[in-house]
């Protein structure tokens, strides 16, 4: 996970693309490579986004699909950090399980 921040959404763009950047270039140093598919960006601010797609973050030369919701460590956490969905994943897993006993 890298968390970046900024002042405006130009500034936290360019500062994300420079630090994928130097991730990329180690994990390809590594003999690593990381998946454009399953990485996602997710943008909280403060203020409303006028326009979410606006927004270039790349990754092996390709545009990182954004998302409301990010899953990590196995906990969902969405824009708010309220972790509401991730609550709402869970109990529909374990009321699933309980219906298989």
């Amino acid at each position: 996970m890298i968390l970046i921040k900024g002042s405006n959404h130009v500034e936290v763009e360019k500062y994300a693309n420079i630090e994928i950047q130097k991730v990329a270039k180690w994990a390809g140093d590594n003999k690593m490579r990381f998946n454009d598919q399953k990485s996602k960006v997710m943008v909280k601010t403060k203020k409303r986004p006028k326009n979410r797609q606006d927004r270039k973050i790349f990754i092996n030369n390709k545009i990182i699909q954004l998302s409301n919701t990010i899953i990590y460590l196995r906990i969902t956490i969405d824009r708010r950090l309220n972790f509401n969905h991730h609550i709402e994943e869970i109990t529909g897993k374990c009321l699933d399980c309980s219906r298989t006993l």
